[in-house]
C-alpha cells in the first residue's frame, strides 16, 4: 500500500457517511491494510451477534465480504440467510439467490451455482441480465451448468 494513498484514504475511513467511510475501509483493506479489513469485519460481526436470527444480517456481512473478494466466506453467510428464510417458511428474495451464486461462481464453484439458480426459478428478464453480467461469463460459457441461464 502506497503511503501517499493510504495518508488520502484514512481521513475518508472516519467520515459521517457510512458509505463513504466503508468504501474508503474497503479500499484500504482491498490494498493490504490489515486494520482496515479488521474493522470492517468486526463492525458486521457485531451486528450478527446481536441477532443471529436475521437473515438480512448475514446478507449484509456476505455483501461486504464480496466487496472484499472473500467469496467462500461470503457464499457461507448467504447461505445462513437462506437457511434462515427458509427455516421461517418466507421468502426468499431472488436477488438473495444471485447473490449467493454469484459468490459461488466467483469462488470458482459453478455445480454450486448452477444448484442454486435451478432452486431460484428466475424470471427471464433476470435470466438474460445474468447473461450480460461479466461475473456470470465462466457460468454461462460452461457446456452443462451454463444451461439454467438459458430461457
Amino acid at each position: 500500500l502506497d503511503t501517499k494513498l493510504k495518508r488520502q484514504l484514512e481521513p475518508l475511513t472516519e467520515s459521517s457517511d457510512s458509505l463513504l467511510r466503508e468504501s474508503a475501509q474497503v479500499c484500504l483493506a482491498l490494498f493490504g491494510d490489515r486494520a482496515a479489513r479488521r474493522a470492517l469485519k468486526e463492525a458486521y460481526d457485531e451486528l450478527v451477534d446481536k441477532d443471529e436470527s436475521r437473515s438480512s444480517s448475514f446478507e449484509s456481512r456476505g455483501e461486504m465480504l464480496m466487496r472484499l473478494h472473500e467469496y467462500s466466506n461470503a457464499a457461507k453467510d448467504y447461505e445462513r440467510a437462506v437457511e434462515l428464510l427458509a427455516d421461517k417458511n418466507r421468502f426468499v428474495p431472488p436477488k438473495l439467490r444471485v447473490s449467493l451464486a454469484r459468490a459461488h461462481v466467483k469462488n470458482n464453484k459453478l455445480r454450486k451455482a448452477h444448484e442454486v439458480l435451478e432452486e431460484a426459478n428466475l424470471d427471464q428478464e433476470t435470466r438474460q441480465g445474468l447473461c450480460d453480467d461479466p461475473d456470470f461469463l465462466e457460468l454461462r460459457e460452461h457446456s452443462r451448468y451454463g444451461k439454467v441461464l438459458l430461457p
